[in-house]
């Protein structure tokens, strides 16, 4: 992830995906309970059966799987294929801004 620059990655096996491993779970399962990452296995820090869209799902539904889940990432899927990763920084804070006034109009 440091060599790459991303702030987390889809964990895939022959069977498609299985996890999500992000900066959040290094530090909440690695450095706080001061494990050392070098003997931490991916799979004991990953966050198991992501929540997934699809990829013709709406920014507003991302938003508000991330929201409800307390998540920064989520997998994008085509035909049960991981396709991409969205994270909450790809989404223009004036289309959060945009989302909650069109929310609070609606009185939703």
């Amino acid at each position: 992830m440091c060599q790459l620059d991303v702030r987390a990655v889809v964990v895939q096996d022959e069977s498609g995906l299985i996890g999500v491993l992000s900066e959040r779970d290094v530090i909440q399962k690695c450095v706080c309970p001061g494990r050392h990452t070098g003997e931490t296995a991916v799979g004991d820090a990953m966050t198991a059966k992501p929540k997934t869209l699809n990829e013709n799902d709406s920014l507003a539904a991302a938003l508000e799987l991330m929201g409800e889940g307390r998540f920064h990432h989520v997998p994008i899927l085509r035909d049960s294929q991981v396709v991409g990763l969205l994270s909450a920084d790809d989404i223009p804070e004036e289309y959060r801004m945009l989302l909650e006034r069109f929310k609070e109009i609606r009185g939703s």
